[in-house]
């Protein structure tokens, strides 16, 4: 016939899982039924031996029954709560569990080695006995190192004495959070032991005499009279003591080292009664040090679950089998300063009514003792969390995945972007509006860059201040009651603060600030492109220096924008203005991005008239847009994938690179300021030969054809000027 051997159950608040271990020799098991209800109906489960029940009420428990069939349509069936009851296995003989003699509903577990392991706080403690009120006192397996009953040489447990302050604050406080809840505030009986006693009933009447309520005090003498399986002839103080040596070999209590009992002697009260080492009740004055052995009462609602009590399979507590009453731990994300935190929301009560642990991106178990952990990863993955009141236990897990996408806004400190992967990216910057009610707008870029996982960015975001004398970050400070420039918006590869030179030549891509001004005639310049906008009289940021001031206000420079009414921040500031007139825009800067021109190193600021950063980190598809917002700066940085939005690998092998105009918005000269060819952020166009279909006309500009492929855009008269009608040059790239 078909054999149960056995049912394992795991719950969460709504569901209970129940795993069947069956087997039939013969014919096998051909179908698993499951009951909920008592065997009113049963699910058919097939040959699965694993059903869940869904759908459950929180916190109620339940009967589970289930029914096998072998291929001869043979049947067994077997029911659990989950709850294993030690009392159905009482014995009167050996080693064991008893009904106690003495006292009514007592059960006491005797002799030399029985079956009384149970697990609590995470170590071996041995059960004592199950009282009348459902609870079980324990008493740990292993002994504390000595210290006295009590250092000024009183008995009285309750005063309380040294040992009752240690065991109940220190060391009560470094229990689990389980084993904590497990245990029961119980009345302790601290009652006097008279030497001459030849009568257990009066000993166990003469300690429940005097009545202590606390969590964790020690054995009484007179359990450790009862513990005996040899009760006839050791059972008082007088028989153990007259015959000591053999008594404790029928005496599990007695672990041939001295510890203290709670029971103090009745005609002394500096004295109290021990275990000795040869098995002796002993006393002696309380300043003296032993070891220690605490006992706890754990509460009526814990009950034995699983094991068989031996040391090696310890009884394991819970409440059985029912549905759990915690409520599940949940979890939120959000990415801050470029990585990922994933916020676990656990129940109210953790390092107090739970024990709240979580396991993260390295697999380490951590133990939290509050509402919410904010966990960090740099990558995805799972993150698991448990909750546990010593009975119950609810565990939940979450997949974290890190967003494609992630908005920076001002802060007025640098924020960190870490990359979670290799692959490209694409940045957005905005630069702030600067000051006053005509303050002008910021630059847009952008552009797709190539990042290794593990990559920092620094990005700083530019401000957008309307204060009097203010500073702008990322911008410029105000003087002669102006408002400061809008900050610009960047990313660098070097932290520190805004204004640092080192940091500053590290920017990869700038997105310019605007200039301020005020009133209706006030004309500041907005955040540029490669240039930034002219305000009334000061004008923006270039490529290597800054705009020029208006009257005695402050030129821009690197990074920073003029002061009076400020120019806006940029790769260079815009010229200060009064505010009548508006101040100059700051101008952009992306690596990578024809007419860009970079600098050195990041300890050098001379500029190399080269489009790629020192770096080698470089922008492709990139857009620059001026105007183009209001308030304060932003960013925005997406992950796209292995390949960049555009493939720009069919165009191989360029040689020649040919342009032709006729005349421009002035006259009907032709002039040329630049030609760039850009592969992997590289101007390859630069210092190259340029041939052309007419000469260089020498009365105008600096008449030298190779100024076309030097790089530079910033200087007015930098150009080659070529004479009417349509003509054309072109650069041969090797």
């Amino acid at each position: 016939p078909p054999v149960i051997e056995s049912i394992n159950t795991t719950s969460t608040t709504n569901s209970i899982t129940a795993v069947v271990i069956a087997s039939d020799e013969e014919s096998g098991i051909s179908k698993y039924e499951f009951s909920i209800d008592g065997g009113k109906t049963w699910i058919d489960n097939g040959v699965s031996n694993t059903y869940t029940f869904t759908g459950l009420k929180q916190g109620t428990s339940y009967n589970i029954q289930v029914r096998v069939t072998n291929g001869i349509n043979l049947t067994a069936e077997k029911e659990t709560s989950g709850i294993i009851d030690i009392t159905d296995n009482i014995t009167s003989e050996g080693d064991g569990l008893y009904a106690d003699e003495y006292e009514e509903g007592i059960y006491i577990y005797k002799g030399i080695n029985p079956d009384n392991y149970v697990w609590f706080n995470e170590e071996l403690w041995r059960i004592i006995s199950i009282e009348p009120d459902g609870t079980m006192k324990i008493v740990r397996d292993q002994l504390l190192e000595e210290m006295a009953f009590d250092t000024t040489n009183s008995n009285n447990w309750a005063r309380p004495s040294t040992l009752n302050e240690y065991l109940n604050g220190d060391y009560y406080d470094n229990l689990t959070s389980v084993a904590q809840n497990q245990i029961e505030s119980h009345d302790w009986r601290i009652g006097a032991l008279d030497t001459q006693n030849n009568d257990l009933l009066e000993h166990i009447d003469g300690e429940k005499s005097t009545i202590w309520n606390g969590n964790i005090g020690l054995v009484n003498s007179s359990d450790y009279l009862r513990a005996n399986s040899n009760m006839e002839n050791c059972g008082t103080y007088k028989l153990n003591n007259d015959d000591a040596t053999g008594c404790r070999e029928t005496n599990w209590l007695y672990v041939g080292s001295d510890y203290y009992t709670i029971t103090k002697r009745d005609s002394s009260e500096d004295t109290a009664f021990y275990i000795n080492s040869h098995g002796y009740l002993s006393h002696f004055f309380v300043e003296t040090s032993y070891n220690i052995r605490p006992s706890v009462y754990l509460n009526s609602s814990v009950k034995i679950i699983g094991g068989n009590g031996t040391s090696d399979n310890p009884y394991q507590l819970g409440n059985g089998l029912s549905t759990s009453t915690i409520d599940a731990p949940t979890f939120s994300q959000h990415t801050e300063a470029g990585k990922i935190i994933v916020a676990v929301h656990f129940p109210e009560g953790c390092g107090d009514k739970y024990t709240c642990t979580y396991t993260g991106e390295n697999d380490e178990e951590v133990e939290w003792k509050s509402s919410i952990a904010e966990v960090e990863f740099t990558d995805e993955g799972v993150i698991t969390a448990t909750v546990s009141d010593g009975t119950n236990e609810v565990t939940s897990s979450y997949t974290v995945l890190w967003s494609r996408e992630m908005d920076f806004e001002y802060t007025g400190a640098s924020q960190t972007y870490t990359a979670p992967a290799d692959g490209y990216y694409k940045v957005e910057l905005w630069g702030a509006r600067g000051g006053l009610d005509a303050g002008a707008k910021g630059t847009y870029t952008s552009g797709e860059i190539y990042l290794t996982k593990g990559t920092n960015l620094y990005v700083y975001i530019g401000q957008y201040n309307n204060t009097s004398n203010g500073t702008s970050f990322n911008g410029g400070t105000a003087t002669d009651g102006g408002r400061p420039g809008g900050g610009a918006t960047d990313v660098r590869l070097v932290s520190g603060s805004w204004n640092n030179a080192t940091s500053l030549r590290s920017r990869i891509m700038v997105a310019g600030g605007g200039g301020s001004g005020s009133g209706s005639t006030s004309n500041p310049g907005a955040g540029g492109t490669l240039i930034g906008e002219n305000g009334g009289t000061a004008t923006g940021g270039k490529q290597t220096s800054g705009g020029i001031h208006q009257g005695s206000y402050s030129n821009g420079s690197f990074g920073t924008g003029g002061n009076g009414c400020g120019g806006g921040g940029g790769y260079y500031g815009g010229g200060g203005a009064s505010c009548a007139t508006g101040a100059g825009g700051g101008s952009s800067y992306i690596s990578g991005y024809a007419g860009s021109n970079s600098v050195t190193s990041e300890t050098s600021g001379t500029h190399t008239n080269q489009t790629n950063h020192y770096s080698d980190l470089y922008f492709i598809n990139n857009d620059m847009t001026s105007g183009a917002n209001s308030g304060n700066g932003k960013a925005k940085i997406s992950y796209i994938g292995d390949a960049s939005s555009t493939d720009s690998s069919k165009i191989k092998k360029v040689r020649y690179i040919k342009d032709c105009i006729n005349g421009n918005t002035v006259n009907d000269s032709n002039h040329w300021i630049e030609i760039q060819a850009i592969s992997y952020g590289e101007n390859v166009a630069k210092d190259k030969t340029v041939i052309s279909t007419s000469p260089v006309q020498d009365s105008y500009g600096t008449g030298d054809i190779n100024t076309i492929v030097d790089g530079k855009m910033d200087t007015v008269s930098d150009y080659a000027n070529f004479t009417y009608d349509n003509q054309c040059v072109t650069v041969d790239l090797g």
